[in-house]
C-alpha cells in the first residue's frame, strides 16, 4: 500500500522572471506542494501563466487572504513590499515563504520571525544560489 501524501497549496505573489523561470518550476516538480495559484497585478501575464499551469489567478494579494485552500503564500514581490505582505499572510494563518530578502530592514525581519513564531507558522527565505555551481567551484578554489 502506498502512503498518501498530502500536498500544501501554495501560491506565488509576483511573477517575474525569475519566479516563472525558477520558482513555479520547482514547485510543480514538488512532492508536497501543489501550485493552488499566482498572485500579479499584470493581467496579461496572470492570465497566461495560470492557464499554463492549470491554477487560479488572483489579481488583487487581499483576494488570497481569505481563501481557506491556501496553505503557504510564497513572496516574489519586490523586497519592499515583503512586509506588508508578510504580515497580512501570517496574519490570515498562511505559511510565508519570501524570495531573498526577507525584508529590506532588519527590525521588520524580526517582527516577521516574532509573528510566525507566535503563530507556529512557518517563515522561510528562498536563497538557490548557495546551491549553484559556482559556489560549489569558488568553495573548492578558496579551500585549497
Amino acid at each position: 500500500m502506498t502512503k498518501q501524501i498530502k500536498k500544501n497549496n501554495i501560491i506565488v505573489c509576483g511573477l517575474g522572471n525569475h519566479a516563472r523561470k525558477n520558482i513555479i518550476p520547482a514547485i510543480l516538480k514538488s512532492k508536497v506542494l501543489n501550485l493552488y495559484g499566482l498572485c500579479t497585478r499584470n493581467n496579461n501575464v496572470l492570465v497566461t501563466t495560470s492557464e499554463e499551469h492549470h491554477c487560479l489567478g488572483f489579481s488583487d494579494f487581499n483576494e488570497i487572504l481569505n481563501d481557506k485552500n491556501i496553505d503557504i503564500v510564497y513572496l516574489s514581490t519586490p523586497p519592499g513590499l515583503h512586509y506588508e505582505q508578510g504580515i497580512k499572510a501570517l496574519n490570515s494563518g498562511k505559511h510565508l515563504w519570501i524570495e531573498k530578502p526577507l525584508t529590506i530592514d532588519i527590525r521588520e525581519t524580526k517582527q516577521l520571525i516574532k509573528l510566525a513564531s507566535e503563530s507556529n507558522l512557518s517563515l522561510c527565505e528562498g536563497i538557490m544560489y548557495i546551491y549553484h555551481p559556482h559556489f560549489y567551484e569558488l568553495k573548492q578554489y578558496l579551500s585549497k
